[in-house]
């Protein structure tokens, strides 16, 4: 006979939060082996001796830490998790009928404790973690906390993805040999870097540098020593040593570059009115990995990104430049037609194939309809 389940819900549980929570569970682990009791003496500053108490803010620096370990980035959506979830209520010591803190009581104390308290914090939890065995390390310099993004990025590629990636001082990928066939071995700070590729790829040919600043003190722009293990080196830096690295992974390519290429160019000002020459990585990456977009145009400065159905969609061109830009929209579609869309309604553009030509004002953009 089939069941049918009836709820009604009792007015009273002899429920226990402590047995409720899996021993084995990972915010078990964190909570035995790393004290956050060092955040009220950090924080102590910001508090004045007298007055209400304040919510503890042990409990405020683990909401934040939860919402890192599970990758919740909003302040509103972890406060809702916070109250809902079992395991997060044991871990900031809010049983069942104690409310846990609001996701406006989170943004102050983002704004009261500023960028140094969070710096000190990771620093210090960072180094807990590993005392307590909760990371791993393949070098003595490089440490990485465990999780399951790398495993799906392999998986990604070896399907058929493309995968990119810059990287810094201060950061390190387990067991990446197979995904960029190169390792990480050490890391150095930089001021000045220069790429110059030695082997043609892409649209990219033997000669082609590349130049860039960077800040010496600052790890974030650090440079990574590179050991290659299976990979093509694409290029080199200042000192000779591998730069970008090119890999096949079953039917997928990857690129992986030594310097922070992205983080150099976003401390130019106006990188897009100055004459600029990275896309041309980007783009012997997108070539050499069989990738092809749904719309490109022939200037770096001007961008296209398209809404898509299944016969029609919109594809927004923008001029990132302070110049007027004459450029050359080319699809990969088999379009029938395509559309300026103005105030005053939709005016016909001229198709040459799948190629039609548009003029851009400074810091302008237009919306077109395809079919």
């Amino acid at each position: 006979m089939m069941g049918q389940k009836q709820f009604a819900p009792r007015l009273f549980h002899p429920l226990s939060l402590q047995a409720m929570v899996p021993p084995n569970h990972l915010l078990r682990r964190l909570e035995a082996v790393v004290d956050l009791a060092f955040v009220r003496e950090l924080c102590a500053s910001y508090y004045s001796h007298t007055g209400q108490p304040s919510i503890d803010p042990v409990v405020l620096f683990k909401m934040m830490l939860l919402g890192y370990l599970y990758g919740i980035t909003s302040e509103r959506r972890l406060a809702e998790e916070c109250a809902l979830h079992l395991a997060f209520r044991w871990y900031l010591g809010c049983d069942l009928d104690e409310p846990t803190p609001d996701h406006s009581v989170l943004s102050k104390a983002r704004a009261r404790y500023g960028q140094t308290v969070f710096e000190v914090f990771f620093q210090r939890v960072l180094m807990l973690c590993l005392e307590a065995g909760l990371l791993t390390s393949t070098d003595s310099v490089l440490v990485h906390v465990h999780t399951d993004f790398w495993e799906k990025a392999r998986r990604y590629v070896a399907d058929g993805g493309a995968l990119y990636a810059s990287l810094s001082a201060d950061v390190a990928i387990p067991e990446m040999e197979g995904l960029f066939g190169a390792r990480l071995v050490d890391h150095s700070p930089v001021s000045e870097v220069t790429l110059k590729v030695v082997t043609p790829w892409g649209g990219l040919n033997p000669g082609d540098t590349f130049h860039y600043f960077a800040a010496a003190d600052n790890p974030r722009q650090w440079a990574v020593t590179l050991e290659v293990q299976g990979g093509t080196v694409i290029a080199v830096d200042q000192a000779g040593r591998p730069a970008l690295i090119a890999n096949t992974l079953g039917k997928g390519k990857t690129l992986l570059c030594a310097y922070p290429l992205e983080s150099y160019l976003a401390g130019v000002p106006s990188v897009f009115d100055q004459e600029e020459n990275t896309h041309r990585i980007y783009q012997a990456f997108r070539d050499w990995a069989g990738v092809k977009p749904r719309f490109c145009t022939s200037q770096p400065s001007v961008e296209a990104v398209s809404l898509n159905a299944q016969d029609h969609g919109y594809v927004v061109v923008v001029n990132h430049s302070a110049m007027p830009q004459r450029v050359t929209v080319t699809s990969a579609l088999s379009l029938k037609s395509i559309q300026r869309v103005t105030p005053n309604g939709e005016q016909p553009v001229s198709l040459h194939g799948s190629q039609w030509d548009l003029d851009l004002q400074p810091y302008g953009a237009a919306v077109l309809e395809w079919k």
